[in-house]
């Protein structure tokens, strides 16, 4: 019986063109669908390629200024250090200075001690 069914069924050529007809709208509208998608994948392709760019020239330019920054520490380092020393230095010539006063004292004081 199913098969009584099926074969009486016919289908007319002007409905399997309609059908074809149909078929092809929707494969060219999946189409252009398409196209622009791929259109879109590029577009953002290229912005990622562009974004990638600009994030390494900022790694690079930072990594410019951590160098820079790393011999500014150091020379600061230094300086520091040397500015150490010449304070040690310059607390010692008081010292010494001020003994050497107080020599100069002590013998201008006996000076005018042996005249008196």
């Amino acid at each position: 019986e199913d098969t009584s069914k099926t074969s009486s069924q016919t289908v007319t050529m002007s409905d399997v063109k309609i059908l074809i007809i149909k078929e092809r709208a929707h494969y060219e509208r999946l189409l252009f669908q398409h196209m622009q998608s791929k259109n879109d994948m590029l577009e953002m392709e290229s912005e990622v390629i562009r974004l990638n760019q600009e994030i390494d020239s900022i790694n690079s330019e930072e990594n410019k200024q951590e160098k820079s920054e790393g011999k500014e520490s150091k020379l600061v380092l230094q300086l520091s250090a040397k500015l150490e020393t010449l304070l040690m230095a310059l607390e010692t010539m008081k010292e010494t200075n001020e003994a050497l006063n107080l020599r100069i004292i002590e013998a201008e004081s006996e000076k005018t001690n042996r005249y008196m």
